[in-house]
């Protein structure tokens, strides 16, 4: 499953000593390995770009070929996959976390750094959707199982906040839209106007209302 990959993959990170993770460029070359009895993959950039005749330079292979080639080596294999995504293909922090984006969607795990097989129903969304014009886009979730929350060593070091554990593994029953971006105001705003809807007089955040829940 999903989550359990997602597991070992990071206790290969976390046991004492070393691994060794090898980088396929091909599928045959992720199933030689996996049957040498390596425990984890990850794609190369550079294997990739000689596999097709270039150069391993910036530009040499695009965003969609590499990813096209992770989700190729994922599922050649059963092994938890770490993908080289090179410098995120673009200078800015929108277009890295576009490419973070696209790579879970493509190879159906939701953690930065890597991908798993699995043979439970995958993580995959449909193309992008609007129900009006000035509806936000939407994308279908499919049903699959995935891996939420924080663990303990990210909380206590500060990298997530203490709601965020335990760790848990989340199964998706029944497929679902949801927004691919954060509702603009102009959305909200046509939304009220056409569904007549009355909010309170100020916002209440999520730490209100969890308080507001506990009885604090």
């Amino acid at each position: 499953m999903i989550a359990d990959k997602a597991i070992d993959f990071r206790a290969l990170h976390e046991r004492s000593g070393v691994f060794v993770i090898p980088n396929p460029w091909d599928a045959g070359t992720a199933k030689m390995l996996e049957l040498l009895g390596y425990e984890a993959l990850a794609t190369t950039s550079a294997g990739f770009a000689f596999s097709l005749g270039r150069p391993d330079a910036a530009g040499a292979v695009s965003r969609e070929e590499a990813l096209n080639h992770a989700r190729t080596i994922v599922e050649s294999t059963v092994l938890p996959v770490s993908a080289d995504l090179e410098n995120g293909f673009g200078d800015n922090p929108e277009d890295c976390a576009e490419t973070i984006r696209l790579a879970a969607l493509a190879t159906a795990d939701p953690r930065i750094g890597g991908a798993v097989k699995s043979d439970e129903p995958r993580f995959k969304t449909t193309d992008a959707f609007k129900d009006c014009e000035d509806c936000p886009e939407m994308v279908t979730v499919a049903q699959g199982e995935v891996l939420m929350g924080s663990n303990r060593n990210d909380i206590d070091s500060g990298i997530a906040a203490e709601n965020e554990g335990p760790q848990h593994k989340a199964t998706i029953r029944q497929p679902f839209a949801v927004g691919r971006f954060e509702v603009t105001r102009d959305q909200y705003a046509a939304f009220v106007k056409r569904s007549g809807y009355k909010g309170g007089e100020r916002c209440v955040t999520f730490d209100e209302r969890m308080r507001g829940e506990l009885g604090v």
